[in-house]
């Protein structure tokens, strides 16, 4: 009895979701859009080298002259699409938001927990219903975040037969069997582990690009830009952080530098009570807003260094190398010009 309404259950929940999915009403997907009005993030703000331009150029092209993609060679097979590999904190997100600005076809963005559903076939069903609004919004970029959260391998141990489900929906979307394949969305994959990623799913993502991590010039930078607006003291030096944050992504500088602020401004708060907490003080007395301008020391960024270490591991970053070594394509290391944020 109980099995059977459980599947009961089961099939009202996906008689339910596909029935909401019936027509043209695409007002579920559209949390999934980038306004690109609202992206603060250009092309100008992320410093390309040549062969990572190169990567994205024949993507640049179907999406700017959609007209040509769609006779001869060019309309017999899908847009390339791309595999943004890395450890994280890297920019891959980054660099996405500076694409997305840069072309004026609508982009979707969607990670591996926006698809996944407890219940078989959903899944499959919102797949079919991404790709089917992306063809309907041409030219269109799909953008997959955390892509090994859903396109994990189906050679690996234990893996649902949900996802393999999920894979298979993939891939004949991907591959345009039901449509046009000039009418195919480019596809932009990006993910921490890319050793983890369906072969499969791997030939589909013929363009692969490494994300790495900074090197000593590119840390100097991320510490500069995020120290713009900072009143720092004489003995604040730059290339020495840089020289001692080897291992650290551009996020965990990012955290670092915020930190050190952070340091600067409790240095500036009033002594508090004997026995008493900032919590308990501020309870009893607020701070006032006429605080004195903070100044970053040194200082404040070694007691920082103690506490932010570097978030990726080095046996991740070991087997992102392998990978790269077997199969994968350009390598790059994304830094944001003098004026962007770094994001991830």
């Amino acid at each position: 009895m109980a099995a059977d309404f459980d599947s009961l259950s089961h099939f009202l929940a996906i008689k339910s979701a596909i029935g909401d999915y019936e027509g043209d009403n695409y007002d579920d997907l559209k949390q999934y859009v980038v306004e690109r009005d609202a992206i603060t993030t250009t092309a100008a703000d992320v410093h390309f080298d040549k062969n990572t331009l190169e990567a994205f150029d024949v993507i640049m092209l179907s999406l700017h002259d959609p007209a040509a993609f769609k006779f001869g060679i060019l309309a017999s097979s899908s847009p390339p699409g791309v595999l943004l590999y890395g450890p994280p904190g890297t920019g891959k997100t980054h660099l996405v938001r500076a694409f997305a600005k840069r072309t004026n076809a609508t982009t979707l963005t969607v990670s591996g927990a926006d698809i996944r559903s407890k219940y078989r076939g959903e899944a499959e069903k919102k797949i079919q219903r991404i790709f089917s609004y992306a063809r309907k919004h041409h030219p269109c970029v799909i953008f997959i975040d955390e892509a090994d959260g859903i396109f994990c391998s189906r050679s690996a141990r234990r893996i649902f037969q949900g996802y393999v489900e999920d894979i298979n929906q993939f891939l004949q979307e991907m591959d345009g069997i039901r449509s046009s394949k000039a009418q195919n969305p480019v596809v932009i994959a990006a993910t921490n582990r890319p050793f983890d990623i369906d072969e499969a799913i791997l030939r589909r993502l013929t363009s692969r690009i490494l994300i790495d991590m900074p090197d000593t010039a590119a840390r100097d930078k991320i510490f500069r830009i995020h120290m713009k607006g900072e009143n720092l003291a004489d003995d604040v030096d730059v290339s020495e952080l840089a020289q001692i944050t080897e291992g650290y992504s551009g996020s965990d500088i990012k955290a670092l530098v915020y930190a050190a602020a952070v340091s600067a401004v409790r240095e500036n708060l009033p002594s508090t009570t004997a026995g008493l907490t900032l919590w308990e003080e501020t309870v009893k007395s607020p701070a006032t807003s006429n605080s004195c301008p903070r100044i970053l020391k040194m200082a404040h960024f070694l007691k920082a260094k103690q506490r932010i270490r570097p978030s990726p591991k080095s046996d991740t970053i070991a087997r992102i190398q392998d990978f790269h070594s077997k199969m994968g394509g350009t390598a790059h290391r994304v830094v944001p010009a003098d004026d962007a944020p770094w994001t991830e």
